[in-house]
């Protein structure tokens, strides 16, 4: 794309416009509300670190190539050992860690959780939505909840 002089009698001379900066590629964690009756899956998040035994909802960052809903079926096989079958999205939050912007996608999902193993977490509970606004939440996850509260997401659950 070029800017043209079409005041100059010359023809036009071409000035090119300065190049665009690079989109701002903001990447995506993805967390997975899994529904047993009225409650969901949180797990707490082992010691140490900025987010150091934080309770959240199960989840993770999207790899390069990957779609959020692969990614959420991989973080919950290597992290908990389910198997999930990835349903709609329905929410989602930005946040800032360590300086750099996110962006935190919610979806539902289905899964035996029969065989879960705790790999990466040290507890688990099944807390209804409106109950986990008194766990010591990661900000991410609280800031996504209370959105998904606002929006009346868990009435009639």
């Amino acid at each position: 794309f070029h800017l043209w002089d079409h005041g100059h009698r010359g023809g036009g001379a071409a000035f090119p416009l300065p190049p665009r900066p690079a989109p701002v590629v903001v990447p995506i964690s993805t967390a997975a509300l899994i529904r047993r009756d009225s409650s969901f899956l949180f797990v707490r998040r082992i010691p140490g670190g900025d987010l150091g035994e934080c309770w959240e909802l199960p989840g993770g960052k999207v790899d390069a190539g990957e779609t959020p809903q692969e990614a959420l079926r991989r973080e919950l096989r290597e992290e908990l050992n389910i198997s999930a079958d990835v349903r709609e999205e329905v929410g989602s939050s930005s946040f800032v860690h360590r300086g750099r912007e996110f962006e935190l996608r919610a979806f539902l999902v289905e899964a035996d959780t029969s065989s879960l193993v705790l790999r990466e977490h040290t507890d688990l509970r099944w807390v209804a939505l409106a109950g986990a606004m008194s766990l010591d939440l990661a900000p991410s996850d609280r800031d996504l909840i209370a959105g998904l509260l606002a929006a009346g997401f868990a009435q009639g659950l």
